[in-house]
């Protein structure tokens, strides 16, 4: 299978460092927000409307997140 990295949608990185963002920038598109928040219920908007959600290990990923 085939995936085009550059038409999957909008992406929201979590907890990305500054030197990471040009690279999820262009791996992924114009549709990349990123972060250096870790995800929480506190921020969860940053997360609306996107198809992918990537976190690290410090976001909380629990039932009312992932709702």
């Amino acid at each position: 299978m085939v995936v085009d990295s550059k038409n999957m949608g909008k992406i929201v990185f979590f907890e990305m460092e500054e030197w990471e963002k040009e690279h999820a920038s262009d791996a992924f598109g114009s549709e990349v927000q990123t972060t250096e928040e870790k995800l929480s219920e506190k921020n969860i908007e940053l997360a609306k409307d996107v198809q992918i959600i990537s976190t690290f290990i410090y976001s909380t990923l629990n039932k009312e997140i992932l709702s």
